[in-house]
Order: C-alpha cells, then structure tokens, then sequence
C-alpha cells in the first residue's frame, strides 16, 4: 500500500495547491507509523527545562504514586488538570534524573517548573570474563530469556490514550515536474506545518488478536471534518521482529532483545542508576553490520526484574529503512500494580524525498489504565475502530477543556491559520 503512496505522492507533486491537500493526505500515510478527558479541576502548569536552560520536550509529568499524569509539548510546557490538595510531582525524561517536588493546589492555577540534570550512572564493581566480554551481555540474556514473559504480562487492558501527530517542511523546491509548488496560503517562508492532528480515544485489548480503538474526539487542521491520526499501536520491544509500517521495511526490524539478538548488536554496559527504590541498567545498542534491519541507540533494563524501563532507539537509512533517513522512537514505561505499562511514546520521523526536507512526531500519551476489564459479549467484534457521533465535530472550548497536553505556539498559528482558510474557502462570495 505504502508504495503506491509514494507513486500517488510522485504524480501529485505535479500540480498547483488543489492536488496539494490531495497528495499531502497521501504524503501523510507513509509518516503516520502508528496507526480523565471529561474531568475539570484546578491546573497545575509549568515548563521542562535542563541546568542549561534548554527545553526538555515531551517530558513525563505524573502525581507520585498513580498513573494520572501529562506530557510536556514540544516547547517543554506541561499542563495537568488536578483537585485541590498536597501533591507529590514526579518529572521524568529520558536520558535526565527523575525530580520530585511537592506542592499543594488552592487556587485555580499553580506554576511549577522543573529543572532536570543528566543522569549520573554508576560503574558498579562487574567481572569481566576472560574473553573480555562487557558485562552488558549478561545483561541482555536476562532480558532475553525473561523477553516473552514480559511480552504476554499485560494480555488484556483497556485504557485512554491521547495521540498528538505533526509533521513539518523546512525545506522545499520551488518546482516540481516543471510545475511551481505554491501552497497558496500566502506564507512564503520554507518552514511549514502540513499536517497537524489530534485524537483521543479508547484503546481495549484481549489477548494477541482482539483489539479495539473507539474515538471520543478527533480533529485536523484547516479540515473542520477531518479524521486525525486515530490508532494507537504500542511498538513492543518484547517482539523478536518489530513492524514499523510496511513501507519502511516490509521484514520489519529486530529487537534488540529478541532472541537471536546477539548475532545482530553489540552492546555496551554504561552505567546503573536508581529509580523508584529500583537498579536500573543503561545499555548502548549498536549494529554489527550496516545494511541490516537494526535499531541503535539506548536501552535501560531493571535489574533482577530483566524488564524494560525505558527505550531510545533509532532506524536509520543504512539500516534498510526505506523512504525516511532516521526514525527515533522513544518509550518510558511505569510500574503499575504488578505489572509495567507504556505511559508514553514518541515517534520522530525525518527525511528527504524530492527535495521536500521534512520532519516530524507523533506523540500517544497512555492514561486511566484498567489491566483487569470486564468485557461485555461480543464487544470484540468486526469493528476495530470506531468514531463516536459528532467525534470530529468539537469546539475549540472542548478542545481547551480536555487536551492533556498544551500546544506549542506554531500548532496554534496553525490551526488558527488554516482554519480561517478553510473558512475563506467555503464562502461562496470568494
């Protein structure tokens, strides 16, 4: 399917605006990889940042101790809707030692920023074997041998998950085919947003095979009936073989901890830290070879428990990814109850493709997990993904009232701007 996007993509970039919203539907299709809300309270809000006064996007913010949380946006801003009360404020991003700060909520805003440091990893005292092998490799037996018992842990859960994609141009020809690209939207800057969506649904599974995506609300920009990007897929490292979308290797991509891991990637053991009274084990992924379907990057591993904590790994060109040039996925799990769940994952595409340079991400943020559901019979059904009436017919109040997340300044010039246009383009006097 996703080749045929492409050729559609190829033919369309022929011609003037018209086929433009045309093609960049279909553009849109091969970079969409993966395919509480009604409550009101106080908010508590406030911005991500390192000691360095950088932004820290998409940064995890929960209440200690549960699940109910947000993630900040793209410019690092974090808004979580709360009663009043005494709070305990957990701030986590990858890579960044976890902050806590406690706070009590008595009036209708509170502001709370955060400032994390770079995790500081331990070399604890290990025994290298007489070969010389890095004491990461005991490490990821453990995870492989314990890989399917994670794998089928969470076999049946339902819970709400808030999806957020973009995808953006810095660069573009001025012609394509001979023809003039003009996007008519009187913007002559190179940098532009040409998709932006937002979804929040509930997401119900059953064992392997029966699955349910039922949308609550879904809007796109400068499309007022518009479906957004409304399937949430947990990319599970448990897997031996990973699908990432047919169209960027139709093998799919090998786990790093699959069970023949070992004749594909080099590991490198970095350093321990502690999290939540737990060991927690920092691993560097690396290919052997070039040109086979491999991740590189990091993953951290609980120690004892042999189970993933957290994730950033990325596909790159030369790794037989086809159509993008790097595709970052970033995974934080939390422990809830006896098990561990996905609380959040970003997925960063980026590429070039006829000299349109473009990138983008596509954020699911998990929330209000039950891993003991009752079902009602036949609720598995032929339907997998459901629109609830009037789904993509929201106001902008609601939107307001229930993002978890805020957007950043260019998603609200954004829809502001396209809307507005979509609004010139249906008046008949124009």
């Amino acid at each position: 399917m996703l080749m045929n996007v492409i050729c559609n993509f190829i033919h369309l970039f022929s011609f003037k605006s018209k086929n433009l919203e045309a093609l960049m539907k279909k553009f849109l299709l091969f970079v969409i990889l993966f395919t509480s809300i009604y409550s009101f309270g106080n908010s508590l809000t406030g911005y991500v940042k390192d000691d360095k006064n950088n932004i820290l996007p998409f940064a995890s913010i929960l209440i200690k101790g549960t699940l109910k949380g947000t993630t900040a946006n793209a410019q690092g801003k974090y808004i979580l809707t709360i009663n009043a009360g005494t709070y305990t404020i957990v701030c986590q991003s990858i890579g960044y030692k976890t902050e806590e700060k406690t706070i009590t909520i008595n009036k209708e805003t509170e502001t709370l920023d955060f400032v994390l440091t770079e995790q500081q990893y331990t070399l604890k005292e290990v025994i290298v074997k007489n070969n010389g092998e890095d004491p990461a490799y005991a490490i990821i037996r453990n995870a492989i041998a314990k890989r399917e018992e994670h794998l089928t842990e969470n076999k049946k859960f339902e819970c709400e998950v808030y999806l957020k994609g973009q995808l953006q141009l810095r660069n573009y020809p001025k012609k394509f085919f001979g023809e003039t690209v003009d996007f008519e939207d009187g913007d002559t800057s190179k940098r532009k947003m040409i998709f932006l969506s937002e979804t929040v649904a509930k997401y119900s599974v059953d064992g392997k095979n029966n699955r349910k995506i039922e949308v609550l609300s879904t809007r796109v920009s400068g499309q007022s009936d518009g479906f957004g990007f409304s399937s949430p897929q947990i990319i599970s490292f448990y897997d031996n073989n990973i699908s990432l979308g047919r169209g960027l290797n139709p093998r799919g991509f090998i786990s790093p901890i699959a069970n023949n891991a070992l004749n594909y990637y080099k590991y490198k053991f970095a350093g321990t830290f502690f999290e939540n009274g737990k060991m927690i084990n920092k691993i560097i992924v690396t290919p052997k070879r070039s040109y086979e379907p491999l991740f590189t990057g990091t993953i951290n591993i609980v120690e004892e428990e042999w189970r993933l904590q957290s994730v950033q790994l990325m596909c790159l060109k030369n790794q037989q990814m086809q159509f993008l040039d790097t595709l970052l996925v970033e995974q934080l799990y939390m422990p809830y109850k006896n098990s561990w769940v996905v609380k959040q994952q970003v997925a960063k595409p980026a590429g070039k493709f006829f000299g349109f340079d473009f990138f983008g991400s596509f954020l699911q943020a998990y929330d209000k997990y039950n891993i003991e559901p009752t079902f009602a019979k036949n609720f598995f059904d032929e339907t997998l993904l459901k629109f609830y009436d009037s789904s993509n017919k929201k106001s902008k109040k609601y939107w307001d009232e229930v993002r978890p997340i805020p957007l950043s300044e260019a998603e609200t010039r954004d829809y502001v701007k396209k809307d507005s246009l979509e609004q010139v383009r249906k008046d008949p006097r124009y």
